[in-house]
């Protein structure tokens, strides 16, 4: 409630208030934590990676430059990022591969994100800032 929460912005005629603005930071945050994490775990500094890929429709309207300027998507190089579509369906079908199933379930790791420091982690994610 309050002033606020009435508050509009619409240069394109779309109307985005405080509330939307909320719903992007803590977005943003669980896939920075989530990312994060992972990369922890693999021992990979962010600076370290060669690629990254986004899939889905969500990333093919995704404006690559904004998505990191938030701190949405790693800081990377615009050429070292992929928007590889929709990917389920490869996925799908990798999984008839029963070596590579077998392969992933020996080789892979679970990575939980509700651990110690978790809370202070997805605080200092929900800023809206590019990745350091």
């Amino acid at each position: 409630g309050g002033p606020a929460a009435e508050l509009r912005f619409s240069p394109s005629g779309i109307g985005f208030g405080q509330r939307d603005i909320r719903e992007i930071q803590k977005a943003k945050a669980a896939v920075e934590v989530g990312v994060r994490a992972v990369l922890a775990e693999a021992r990979i500094a962010p600076s370290d990676l060669r690629c990254v890929l986004l899939a889905g429709a969500f990333a093919r309207g995704l404006d690559l430059r904004n998505a990191q300027s938030i701190g949405l998507i790693p800081t990377v190089d615009q050429d070292r990022v992929v928007v590889a579509g929709n990917t389920a369906l490869l996925g799908a079908g990798l999984c008839l591969d029963r070596n590579l199933v077998r392969s992933i379930r020996r080789s892979g790791r679970r990575v939980t994100l509700q651990h110690d420091g978790f809370a202070t982690r997805f605080a200092d994610a929900v800023r809206l800032r590019p990745w350091g």
